[in-house]
This record gives C-alpha cells, structure tokens and sequence, in this order.
C-alpha cells in the first residue's frame, strides 16, 4: 500500500512515497519488542491505556492513556513497561521514500529519515483523530485482502496527510521543554569538568530551578545532578583506561574531592577505581574486522565483533569467547549493518572502536549507543592503529612489551630467510573475484617488504594497497623468485586460476618454472593488523626460510 505526495518542504520538486507496512495492538507489539533496538521505519504509537517509558535518543517520553509518539528510523529506542496495567492502542509501521533519481525507464527511492516536523511527542488533541483512523485501518486490515475494498488504504492515507499537518510553529519549537532540556544536556557534555550547578542549567533552559528539575526528571529519568554525575563518571572511565592517576582523573572531569569521587564511582560502576583501572575485559565492541585483531594482541577479548568462522580459521580460539558476533563480509550490504546495529543496541557495550570508513550514518547510530573512538584506518601505519586502540584502552605499556618482541621476532626471521633466498624477489599476489591483484607495502605486504626487508618484484611505494594486473601481461611478474599466492573460493576465482595455469606468460614466471608458487590463506596473510603480522612471520619463515639459492 503506497502513497505519493508532492515533497514542498524539500523545495526542489520530489516526491514521497509512503509505504504501510504494518499495524499492530499495542500490549503485542511491546510483548515482542527487544529490549534495546535501533528503529528501521517510522512507527507510530498510540496509547488509549496503559503507560510505559520510552526512550528515543536518550530522550524520555511517557506513553500513556491518550497519547502519541511517532518514531523515526535510525532512532535508538528503549522500552520500559511502567505499572501493572498493560498497554492498549495501535503501532502503525510505515515507510517514507523520497525520490533520489530518474531516467526514462525508472525512478530510484530511497528512505527518507526526516520528513515530518511534529517531532516525537505530538499534541495531544490529536490523539481522537489519530486513533479513530487507526481503528479504521486495523479493522479493515483485518479482513481478507480481497475483501477490503480499498478501505485501508484511504485510511492509511488520510493518517498520513495529518501527520504531515503537525507541524509546531518555529517560536513553539524554540521554546518546546524537550529543546531547553536538550540544550543543558549538550552544556553538560561540553563544560562537565566545571562546577555547573543547578542554578546555571536552570538559567540556560531560561526555567526556574524547581521547575528545571522537574522537567528535566520528566525528560530524562535522572536529576540534573545524576544526569551530570553520569556524564563525569564515564568520562573518568575514559581516562582511566589510559592509565591516569586516579586524583588526576577526578579532578579532570571535575570532581574536587577525591574520596567524594571514589565514591560515586564505585556507586555507579560496581567497583573503585583502581580496580576498574586493572580490568582487562570490559564490554569493549569493534565494528571493525581488523581492530578486533589489535585487542587480540593484547590479550583482550572482544565483547563483541564481526566474526566470520569460515574465512578466519587463524582467530578460531577467539570465536566462541567473544560474546556478540556481528556479521562481516568482502562487502557490506544495508542488512549487514542493520544486524550489527541491532546486536550492539541490545549487547550494551561500555564503548566501541571503529575506522573511518563506515558510513556517516552508522557512525552517527554507534555515538547512540555508546562512546565510540574513530581510528583512522587508510591514513595509519597498522603500529599508530595498534598504539591508539591501545592508548584508549589504557594498555599502552603491554602494547609498548608486544611491540618490543614483534621487532625482535621480524629481525630473527629476516637473518634466516636472507640467508635462504638471498635478494630473491617475493610477491604476494591474490585472485579475487575473478582478478589478478598485486599487494604493495599493507596488509602482507607490511610484514614482507617493510619487517622482513625482502625485494618486492617493482616499486610497490606506488601501490597503496593493490593493483589490478592484466592477465595477458604478466611482464611484471617474468623475475620473480619466490610466489605468495591467495585464491578465494567463489567460482569466478577458481575458474580465472584454472585461465591463469593455462596462460604461456604465466609458465614463463621463473617461480613458477622453479616450483616456488606458495597457495597460502588469505588470513592471516592479508589482514592489517599486529596479531596476524605476527603469525605472518612465522608462516614466512617456515615457508622461504629453508630454500637453496
């Protein structure tokens, strides 16, 4: 069931549709929504009894007896159930797309997550109207299909015009409770090592004190001070995991007593802050594949991470230790992330490492879920990768220790395997997909030519990662003395492996005329990280390290 509507608001002549997808009795819906989750539609709630607490962005909302809430996609929302008396009403799940671009032959949409300007809580007098259509639109899609007549359709549609019709004056906006609350919340995260007191947040939201705790109670759940309290310990969290004294720690996030600060740490955490600080296994989560790899080099279980059990044969001890597995692959598809997402929003991590590649709209979901370090992944060395995740952990003397025994195991391995090959050319070359690629100084390409100091077979300063070779000009490959080579299992690859044996340029590589082609796996051999550079050596060494010149 689709609806088109002119999109004025956009001032650039699209178009919306709107998608029915669902509608369900409320005591249900809540009896099967997760406890934690990150919503994909729009949803709209509309309580004629009951009441719980419901949290959209960290925000609270009471969903009551004659009240409505509308949820937009990518909001992180909590359930609460609040009292005995279970919930009666409608949630209604519906899409909103907006024209992205067209041809003669089509029209592309694509989810639009900011169409309507009512916000979250809507006026309560429009709850009869609201409810009155949805009853229509339940009724009717209660029936056979054939048998609807249209009917909810022109329900759906006329909820959906007066939806659209919600639209708080700007002046109302700007003076809206949940705005001055927002506005002393950002306060607080910026200025939390200051003495904010109640009377200058009160100021700020331009409230009364008495009445700014109240409203702010109602928003949040938590008193100012709490909330405050709140903010300073996890930020005390951050600090201590990088090794900061536990006085200085206090006292930068604004804390002036120290045994005060104790205190509520323990109060809040569980346990002091030395003892906190002495934690090797805190709910740390990884988007990323490899970072998973550098906390694994320190002896660090993730507690959540992507997990692929068929490509990664060299981290199975791992697997079954880290709690959450969140999917992986070559690509990462809309549903991919929709379950990883969703599996970090009910795991609760205490925070979250990722690189600077994922999309600005999962970065934004993560920084909802919990404090996430962004470390840069093509623009860093995998040593600055390793050295940051272990900064912000607080492990930076173990990772200084693992650092010190990788150099002094590259350099024992680079004395026996030159004294094997000589200056022998070695390549790493890989088919995936159905292509010939070349590696350069990443991935095994940093242990190989960087750590082990053996001769690439031509400049591979000018390949950042790989290149793409033509399997009818394998020139560059004629003096090669020793061959790495990965071959994925899809079977494009094996078929151009099966092309690349029956290439005559091919039989000509000199490794090749010597037996020296190595079938090696793609991991360790080519992820970026500490953990897999160091069984890389150990694969080298056995593999070059006994060979006759």
């Amino acid at each position: 069931m689709t609806l088109l509507l002119p999109q004025p608001a956009k001032g650039n002549g699209d178009n919306l549709i709107f998608r029915f997808i669902d509608i369900e009795k409320l005591d249900s819906q809540m009896e099967n929504a997760p406890r934690s989750a990150f919503s994909e539609t729009y949803i709209l709630l509309l309580a004629a009894k009951g009441s719980c607490i419901l949290m959209a962005d960290k925000q609270r909302y009471a969903l009551e007896r004659d009240r409505c809430l509308l949820i937009s996609p990518g909001m992180l929302i909590e359930y609460e159930q609040n009292g005995s008396e279970s919930l009666e009403g409608y949630s209604i799940q519906f899409e909103a797309l907006s024209e992205h671009a067209r041809n003669e032959q089509e029209r592309i949409f694509q989810i639009s997550p900011h169409v309507f300007s009512c916000g979250v809580d809507l006026p309560k007098h429009y709850f009869p109207e609201l409810h009155r259509l949805a009853s229509l639109l339940w009724d009717s899609h209660s029936v056979p299909k054939e048998l609807r007549k249209h009917s909810d359709m022109i329900s759906f549609y006329k909820l959906v015009y007066l939806l659209m019709d919600i639209e708080l004056p700007e002046q109302e906006q700007e003076n809206d409770t949940h705005y001055a609350i927002l506005r002393t919340i950002q306060e607080m995260e910026r200025r939390y090592a200051e003495p904010l007191t109640r009377d200058k947040l009160a100021a700020i939201a331009c409230m009364s004190p008495w009445h700014y705790s109240h409203v702010f109670k109602a928003v949040t759940g938590l008193s100012p001070h709490s909330y405050l309290s709140k903010i300073r310990i996890l930020q005390s969290k951050v600090l201590l995991r990088k090794g900061m004294r536990t006085s200085e720690a206090a006292r930068r996030v604004g804390y002036g007593d120290d045994s005060h600060f104790r205190r509520k740490f323990r109060e809040a955490v569980g346990v002091s802050p030395s003892v906190f600080a002495a934690g090797r296994h805190e709910r740390i989560a990884t988007v990323s594949y490899h970072y998973a790899a550098h906390l694994m080099a320190l002896d660090i279980i993730p507690y959540a991470a992507p997990v692929d059990r068929q490509r990664e044969y060299h981290r199975s001890q791992y697997h079954d230790l880290i709690s959450v597995h969140l999917l992986r692959g070559k690509v990462m598809p809309a549903n991919f992330w929709r379950h990883n997402m969703q599996s970090l929003a009910e795991a609760k991590p205490e925070l979250i490492l990722c690189d600077d590649i994922i999309p600005p709209e999962i970065d934004e979901q993560l920084r909802k879920i919990a404090p996430t370090f962004v470390v840069p992944w093509m623009s860093n060395h995998w040593r600055d990768q390793f050295r940051q995740i272990a900064s912000i952990i607080g492990q930076e003397k173990a990772a200084e220790h693992w650092m010190a025994q990788y150099e002094y195991k590259a350099g024992e391995a680079r004395k026996v395997i030159q004294r094997s090959i000589g200056d022998e050319t070695v390549t790493l070359l890989h088919v995936m997909l159905g292509k010939l690629i070349i590696y350069g100084r990443r991935n095994g390409g940093a242990v190989l030519y960087d750590d082990l100091g053996l001769r690439p077979p031509c400049d591979t300063l000018n390949i950042p990662v790989f290149r793409t070779l033509s399997m009818l000009d394998l020139a560059p490959l004629h003096d090669t003395g020793h061959l790495l080579l990965v071959i994925d299992k899809d079977q494009e690859s094996l078929q151009a492996w099966e092309r690349l044996q029956q290439n005559t340029e091919w039989t000509t590589i000199r490794a090749v005329q010597k037996g020296r082609v190595y079938i090696i796996e793609e991991t360790p051999w080519l992820e970026y990280s500490p953990y897999a550079h160091e069984l890389v050596i150990e694969q080298a060494q056995q593999l070059l390290g006994n060979k006759q010149n």
